[in-house]
């Protein structure tokens, strides 16, 4: 859409000089790369994205089911979302918005919607298979392919850049509030664990 441009041509450099190190393997081709890439961080690079579980623990092990107990999943999803979004301003206010040169407010926002569309996806895997792992896995993938690779990826092109793309950006909101909107519709299949109507 123009907003930011694909690919970027130091980070792949970056990785080829990487495999070349550390695998003696000589890949010249930039789409090999990426899926190499993609195939490393959903293998080996999702065991160091589980420094997620120390956040699942408290926000979906804990919180959710006991949110849950006393409200149906919209609540429970929109109250959990909301604070999870707060949990995350001090990061955005003090070293992401500096350090990406841009306007605080867009970022809290996007990371607000975000953080409940998200909260509600989680809160269903959660709460449907009845284990905190589901949750786990979900958050350490969305933050080694997120932070680790797409974002990485993307040349900044304009000031617009960075409210757009990445974590805390625009599209990321709009994606997650679609999603969201699917498990939503999907939340009488969790009503067994809840006996508040949804």
């Amino acid at each position: 859409m123009g907003f930011g441009g694909f690919y970027n041509e130091s980070f792949i450099v970056e990785a080829q000089n990487g495999l070349a190190q550390k695998f003696n393997l000589n890949i010249g081709s930039p789409i090999i790369i990426m899926l190499i890439l993609i195939i490393v961080n959903s293998t080996i690079g999702l065991l160091v994205g589980f420094g997620a579980i120390g956040e699942e623990i408290g926000w979906r092990g804990f919180f959710v089911a006991e949110l849950n107990k006393h409200y149906n999943f919209i609540t429970t999803t929109l109250i959990s979302g909301f604070i999870w979004g707060l949990y995350h301003f001090p990061l955005l206010i003090i070293i992401i918005a500096p350090k990406l040169d841009v306007s605080i407010w867009p970022l809290l926002l996007f990371t607000l919607i975000s953080s409940i569309g998200l909260s509600c996806i989680m809160a269903w895997l959660r709460l449907k298979s009845g284990s905190l792992w589901t949750a786990v896995i979900f958050h350490a993938a969305l933050n080694i392919h997120i932070q680790g690779f797409f974002q990485n990826l993307t040349v900044e092109t304009s000031k617009l850049t960075n409210y757009i793309s990445g974590e805390q950006g625009l599209m990321m909101a709009l994606v997650t509030t679609i999603a969201a909107f699917l498990f939503w519709r999907k939340r009488e299949k969790i009503l067994g664990n809840n006996q508040y109507p949804n």
